[in-house]
């Protein structure tokens, strides 16, 4: 099956959405650390340890019918 023009300008509309929310989120990292750390007594540019990101995995589907 292949995509449409349509679709794939779809597509390329949401991932400039979700690009534009990640660095979002990413300018606001920054201050909320900050914060966080003025919460807590301790120096404002201390870094906070951040989680590991966990590897993906994907589930095996099977069609029915």
């Amino acid at each position: 099956m292949t995509a449409t023009h349509p679709d794939i300008i779809r597509a390329q509309i949401e991932l400039a959405r979700m690009e534009e929310v990640v660095k979002s989120l990413e300018e606001m990292r920054r201050p909320l650390i900050g914060q966080l750390n003025a919460e807590l007594s301790r120096p404002m540019e201390l870094e906070l340890p951040w989680p590991e990101k966990e590897p993906v995995s994907f589930a095996a589907l099977s069609r029915i019918g």
